[in-house]
């Protein structure tokens, strides 16, 4: 991220977004105010290239500030800084974790004035061997990891900016894409010419690349240019994709998603737009779209406001995936366009608007998505630049599922004011939530997930050299666990900003959080753009089809059979078949069905409780006893391999299966019509017509209760393992909740009877 916001349009160039006398009194009034204490001058900046780093010893620990979690806030413990040396300024790369074949995982992250990636050990910040390695071009972006052979990683880069930023971006104008073995070595680089635009063969590259399947079941790598060109790139040896590159509406400043949306790897791409004639898209703002593995556009959301934020894209309360993006201030300056303080969600399927609030500030920075309340749903927090038509501040917000306000405006506390100017990383500090991370131009702070109350600061007034100084950053903090196994750390990259003006010196130190789980907790967002690839997802990626799914034992395709009534079987992904009750006589209709976790086989169940076993062994049933209301579904016992069966009423009947409780006899706003049972705690849920979910021994992942239906939920079925389930309704349209993904559905096929439940294989 910049301090400072430009852009180069694709039909012409443009100019600094502040003028240069103003962005010196930022850094002076905003980045630099609160170091008061013997500041020493900053020296000249020294020749650009490769540099040797100057690490120095971890001095005593931060102070907490009241409020947050139990203990009344949170200790930093410095473990270890790294000085860079003069003109090494780490801007807008955010560090990244690699495992690169030296003593544990190590941090990558790039300078923006001499085009080095550094990389350093998390355990003790010293070098990794090989490293730095220097580019022709300074580096904004953040390096992403690609998973290499012999369980380490390569380090891919994109390089160049634009001039006229302070700190001074070596050699503008151009850029390449690098990528490097863990040792360093160059395994392969080329430049990304912009066949669209008036760019030239090395335009500048300051998206981020992201790495990942696009749905082509190859990994690629995926950036947008300053120019009028987006590239998808083999990464095994940097070639073109077919059906690339595609043309933007103009320039690319955000990094695209690469997701998972509805069982298809999606690239989700924003951008700038500019209206004219030839443009992409014919108006004035910014552009986010979907684009498949062959360069072909989904959908195309329009804003009257620049995307420089990097598109998130997450399941947020479980009834599908979202993308959530803010904008910048280019068209703000000469229109006023009302989206530049906009934080937008859009439905990941079609582009159309879920929710979008106005935060009074710049949204440059990309949103992270995260489980601020500790209930399984993720919510999103969005740190706002400055206020609108103003030159200083900014404010973190956090908003639920709906768009509904948790907390914010957060102010930061450093005195003197501050400037956000990157996004925010979220962990698990010890309250059984996620916590979030903020950096700024006076160092970095912890806020409480569940109120944004400020749980710890550092960064102000360190004396690493000698003189004291502020930890500027324009970036996004890394959260990792620390290598020994004890708690979480705290990552962070910039420039030590004196006093004085000097902006120049690069550095790269690492916190350890006293006292913290040794891992970032369920629904986390660690780091810039979610994970070591850059995906921007916090959704699992689609297995290819017929492929298993190694982390659910036993390895499985998360395929599913429907059971339409009259005993016929749909199978979805892998799921096998092993018969039905289709075509043969019924002395009720059936309605509902359940796997066997022992066999891979299933049972259907009948209305007046009678079953049918497909290899599956039989334990008893309902059938040809009275009941007080219809059977409904049917679910398998994980533990002991016996079943329940459960009415209308939420009535339960256990058979070889313990009773955990029920709904029978109690209020309801529409009839039960399903069962499952949680593989994880051996529990069961009951669901409603209406998609409510009633849990017991089990977790609440979210329902449909209370949202708008085509079909009323017939049945529900958990995923293999535990973590999630899917709710199915009458047309065969299937809603994910927890860790369910989709695979396919028949709510747009014409069946000759309706789907009545559904079991997960």
């Amino acid at each position: 991220m910049r301090y400072f916001e430009r852009a180069v349009r694709g039909r012409r160039r443009l100019r600094l977004r502040l003028p240069l006398a103003l962005v010196l009194t930022l850094f002076t009034a905003g980045f630099f105010a609160a170091a008061t204490s013997s500041p020493a001058s900053a020296a000249s900046a020294g020749a650009l290239g490769r540099v040797a780093p100057r690490m120095h010893a971890a001095t005593s620990a931060s102070t907490p500030l009241p409020g947050g979690h139990q203990s009344g806030g949170l200790v930093l413990v410095p473990k270890w800084h790294v000085l860079l040396g003069q003109g090494t300024a780490i801007v807008g790369s955010s560090p990244n974790i690699a495992s690169l074949g030296g003593s544990g995982p190590s941090i990558v992250v790039g300078s923006r004035m001499n085009g080095c990636v550094y990389a350093v050990e998390l355990a003790t910040g010293s070098t990794t061997p090989g490293w730095p390695r220097c580019t022709g071009a300074g580096i904004d972006s953040t390096p992403a990891v690609l998973p290499a052979s012999g369980g380490v990683d390569d380090v891919v880069v994109t390089t160049g900016d634009v001039a006229g930023q302070d700190p001074p971006v070596y050699n503008p104008g151009t850029g390449s894409v690098y990528e490097y073995g863990p040792s360093g070595n160059t395994i392969w680089s080329r430049t990304l010419p912009d066949v669209y635009g008036s760019f030239g063969p090395a335009p500048a590259i300051e998206a981020s690349p992201a790495v990942g399947d696009t749905g082509n079941g190859q990994t690629s790598i995926v950036a947008g240019t300053v120019g009028l060109s987006i590239y998808s790139l083999d990464a095994s040896n940097g070639a073109t994709t077919s059906g690339w590159p595609q043309k933007t509406a103009d320039t690319t400043f955000a990094t695209a998603a690469i997701a998972n949306i509805d069982g298809q790897q999606t690239i989700v791409a924003g951008s700038d737009s500019t209206a004219g004639p030839g443009a992409l898209d014919n108006w004035n703002g910014g552009a986010v779209r979907t684009l498949s593995a062959t360069g072909q556009t989904g959908w195309t959301y329009a804003s009257n406001e620049v995307v420089t934020s990097s598109p998130a894209v997450g399941n947020l309360d479980g009834s599908g995936p979202v993308v959530a993006f803010g904008h910048g201030r280019y068209w703000w300056n000469s229109d006023g366009a009302s989206d530049a303080d906009g934080l937008t969600v859009v439905n990941a399927a079609t582009g159309a608007l879920e929710w979008e609030r106005h935060l009074g500030g710049y949204t440059r920075a990309s949103p992270a998505l995260a489980d601020l309340t500790g209930n399984g749903q993720l919510d999103v927090v969005e740190p706002t630049w400055t206020a609108l038509g103003q030159s200083t501040g900014g404010v973190v917000y956090a908003f639920g599922p709906t768009g509904n306000t948790l907390w914010g405006p957060v102010t930061l506390p450093a005195p003197g004011g501050n400037t956000i100017a990157g996004g925010v990383a979220t962990a698990d500090f010890g309250g059984g939530y996620q916590d979030v991370v903020v950096a700024s131009g006076l160092g970095f702070d912890v806020l409480d997930g569940r109120t944004g109350s400020v749980l710890a600061t550092e960064g102000l007034n360190v004396n690493w050299d000698g003189n004291y100084a502020n930890l500027a950053m324009q970036n996004t903090p890394l959260v990792v666990p620390d290598p020994s196994g004890n708690g979480l750390d705290i990552v962070v990259a910039g420039y030590y900003g004196g006093p004085s003006g000097d902006n120049t010196q690069g550095f790269i130190a690492a916190y350890q959080v006293e006292g913290s789980p040794s891992n970032v907790g369920s629904g986390a967002w660690p780091m810039f753009h979610h994970d070591p690839q850059l995906t921007g997802s916090a959704i699992p990626p689609a297995p290819p089809p017929g492929t298993c799914v190694p982390a659910v034992p036993p390895c499985t395709t998360q395929g599913y059979d429907l059971a339409a009534s009259d005993g016929g079987i749909f199978s979805f992904g892998s799921a096998p078949f092993y018969g039905s009750m289709g075509g043969k006589p019924l002395n009720a209709p059936i309605v509902g069905i359940a796997a066997d976790p022992a066999t891979g086989g299933y049972w259907e169940v009948a209305s007046d409780g009678g079953i049918f076993a497909f290899n599956a062994p039989f334990y008893g049933s309902m059938g040809g006893k009275p009941l007080n209301a219809p059977i409904v579904g049917i679910a398998a016992d994980p533990a002991t391999g016996g079943y329940w069966e459960v009415a209308s009423d939420g009535g339960i009947f256990a058979f070889n299966a313990p009773f955990y409780g029920s709904m029978g006899g109690k209020p309801l706003n529409k009839p039960i019509v399903g069962i499952a049972a949680d593989p994880a705690t051996g529990g069961y849920w009951e669901v409603a017509s209406d998609g409510g979910i009633f849990a017991f021994n089990a977790p609440f992942y979210g329902s449909m209760g209370g949202k708008p239906l085509n079909k009323p939920i017939v049945g529900i079925a958990p995923t293999p393992g535990g973590g999630g389930y899917w709710e199915v309704a009458a047309d065969g349209g299937i809603f994910s909740f927890g860790n369910a993904y989709f695979r396919g559905s028949t709510g747009s096929i014409v069946l000759d009877r309706p789907v009545v439940g559904m079991a997960a294989e």
